[in-house]
């Protein structure tokens, strides 16, 4: 991630709550942790640990790590809250599941329609992931929980992992943003007006169009950008003998790729298969564990629609195959190609997966 390359300019209170359960109507909070702050920059934090005159559970002991003692000897909420109260502001709230927090301040009357849910967000800018839980996402992005279920230290990660999403979307086109905004308006969601102030921000700052999205060697999505004219496609000819060419050993990809292996097999896939799209003929490949068939035939389908100007459809028998090609190979692919030419940079590509996975 770019740090410093776009910077949200709302000020928002990061907040998490630990309680003595999940029920708002018959648990108790025991520790607020919440942190204002602008972009990557704190204006201020707040902490206390709250007595809820009730027992606390092993289990709630083990997972925090609060003692009961601890919560004995601090304030019940009512003589925190004018302070926390006025801590809050008029600011948006931003949560890992913000509404649990939301609905337990409720109860003691502290209403807040105005929050960001880190979840939500990074359910829609992130929608390869296999789960959206705090410790994951904040590992998917390099961040460091020092203690985990703790007020403060969950604060901060979800502040850092909110930044992280902002900066996700921010690398986005002018269509996808304006096409979000209007779908969460229409959901009543208040996400609209994080994709529609995100948009306004980066049409001030002026943020360059050709930056990605792309997974690193870690599994990791980060913000890519790389500075250059726009280029001809003239590196690579689509032409059997110069696809084969880059898989050659010490070749193009060898060079670019970490932990590249020359395959022969992969090379005479790779032929054939830019043949058959040459002359619109019908190819039939048996090829076993290990051949690399996904680049045999992504490389000659990338390097077709960037020279004709055409679109290819892949095909996959299983899902976790198309999350593979999408947030790995072809990232790595277009990474190592753009060494060769810049312009494929400018490769677009894109997900459909069938209907039942569809809300």
């Amino acid at each position: 991630m770019i740090d410093g390359l776009f910077q949200y300019d709302e000020t928002c209170v990061a907040l998490d709550l630990e309680t003595t359960g999940l029920d708002p109507n018959v648990d108790e909070i025991i520790e607020i942790g919440a942190i204002k702050f602008r972009g990557d920059t704190i204006i201020d934090t707040f902490h206390t640990l709250v007595n809820p005159h009730m027992e606390l559970s092993q289990f709630i002991i083990d997972l925090t790590g609060i003692n009961q003692q601890q919560v004995n000897e601090a304030p019940v909420f009512a003589s925190v809250a004018s302070d926390f109260i006025k801590f809050l502001g008029d600011h948006p709230i931003v949560g890992q599941n913000v509404y649990f927090d939301i609905n337990f301040l409720g109860k003691k009357g502290i209403y807040k329609s105005d929050s960001y849910d880190t979840r939500e967000l990074a359910s829609i800018l992130m929608p390869q992931l296999r789960e959206y839980s705090l410790a994951f996402l904040s590992s998917s992005f390099g961040l460091v929980n020092s203690e985990p279920h703790r007020a403060l230290s969950d604060t901060k990660v979800t502040l850092e992992t909110f930044n992280k999403l902002v900066q996700i979307a921010s690398s986005l086109s002018e269509e996808i943003l304006v096409e979000m905004s209007i779908l969460q308006a229409k959901a009543g969601n208040r996400l609209s007006l994080l994709f529609s102030r995100i948009r306004s921000n980066r049409v001030s700052i002026d943020i360059p169009h050709d930056i990605q999205v792309v997974t690193n060697k870690r599994g990791e999505q980060v913000a890519s950008y790389e500075q250059h004219d726009k280029a001809s496609m003239d590196g690579i000819e689509f032409r059997a003998s110069d696809i084969s060419d880059l898989f050659v050993d010490g070749g193009r990809l060898a060079s670019t790729l970490d932990n590249y292996r020359y395959r022969p097999h992969q090379v005479t896939m790779a032929r054939s298969v830019t043949q058959a799209l040459d002359k619109k003929q019908i190819l039939v490949v048996e090829a076993g564990t290990g051949v690399g068939k996904s680049m045999a035939y992504l490389i000659p389908s990338i390097v077709l629609a960037m020279k004709q100007g055409k679109r290819v459809v892949v095909s996959t028998n299983t899902i976790n195959l198309q999350e593979q090609l999408v947030n790995k190979d072809i990232p790595n692919i277009l990474a190592a190609l753009a060494k060769t030419d810049p312009a494929f940079l400018e490769f677009r590509f894109a997900l459909l997966k069938g209907r039942d996975n569809y809300l």
